[in-house]
């Protein structure tokens, strides 16, 4: 039935978002055909937006860029995103990386400015990855969201000096990739403008080492900061590093902290009030969200804005 979707030719941009997504279209390759006919229509593609979810199995993005053929290139592609519940094979990505296709697509295509992963929790590639690599494969990286093993890699290699926006994807962000090799040793991060952790559990220690590494090296040019999940142990260092970003501009926090910024056992603040001390340190804030659950492409809903006449 989804086949009638793809009937279209010359695209520039495609997206396509599939939230219950039939378990024949994961796992049986005869089903990107469809997809594969629409890809090879379109040559000029530039943004290729994937997101497909299922409750129980991830889908391969290797298996469909390996139906378009290895000599498949798309000459404007600047943005792939592969997102949702997603395996490439990560194993297979790292250890045999010419025969892997999604590896050999992405290789061909090193314009991608804007690149973004899924994660699931059992695809997780828990070795050592030279930063070398990831400059070399992305060498025109300006954006980045995926999981951690990822962003580790990425933020030690030459890309930090030209990356503008890192998000960490992980649903449960734990010390699985030793990132206690990348805390404090990120010199700078020049062109960072926006940071964000999307993790709904996060090991204690990790997000205020995290964090701070990232603060440290991009304080000066970061506007905005997405925070999904802060334990109450780890509030006031969470809140004291996000104060140190002078130029902020929006945050996104989960609404407990409405309750932790609370002093003296009062009753949780509003986010009026929450904003209004927030922009002491921080006096270019202009909007607070708080984290959702994904809807219509959105992780977050605005709860504040500062009005003009404010």
């Amino acid at each position: 039935q989804y086949e009638t979707l793809f009937k279209f030719s010359s695209l520039t941009y495609f997206s396509l978002s599939i939230w219950d997504t039939p378990f024949s279209l994961l796992s049986d390759e005869d089903e990107f055909g469809p997809l594969t006919s629409l890809f090879t229509r379109c040559p000029q593609l530039s943004s290729i937006i994937l997101e497909l979810n299922h409750h129980e199995f991830p889908y391969s993005p290797s298996a469909l860029v390996a139906t378009l053929g290895d000599q498949c290139v798309f000459p404007s592609l600047r943005r792939f995103y592969a997102q949702g519940c997603v395996d490439p094979d990560w194993s297979e990505f790292f250890v045999n990386p010419n025969s892997h296709p999604l590896r050999q697509f992405l290789k061909r295509h090193p314009g991608i400015e804007d690149l973004a992963f899924g994660y699931a929790p059992e695809t997780a590639y828990c070795y050592d990855i030279d930063p070398t690599e990831m400059a070399q494969l992305f060498p025109s990286l300006k954006s980045f969201e995926g999981p951690v093993f990822l962003f580790k890699p990425i933020v030690l290699s030459a890309l930090s000096e030209q990356i503008e926006k890192l998000t960490i994807v992980d649903d449960r962000l734990l010390d699985e990739v030793s990132l206690t090799k990348m805390y404090d040793l990120i010199p700078r991060l020049p062109r960072l403008r926006t940071f964000g952790i999307w993790s709904d559990a996060v090991d204690e220690g990790i997000l205020v080492n995290i964090l701070r590494t990232i603060v440290n090296a991009a304080a000066g040019q970061l506007e905005e900061i997405e925070i999904h999940d802060i334990d109450s142990g780890s509030y006031g260092e969470v809140m004291e590093l996000i104060a140190q970003v002078r130029g902020l501009r929006s945050v996104t926090l989960d609404e407990s902290v409405l309750g932790m910024a609370a002093k003296n056992d009062a009753e949780k603040l509003e986010w009026n009030s929450f904003a209004a001390n927030l922009r002491r340190t921080c006096p270019r804030l202009r909007t607070i969200y708080r984290p959702i659950r994904k809807f219509d492409n959105e992780n977050r809903e605005k709860v504040w804005e500062l009005l003009d006449d404010a």
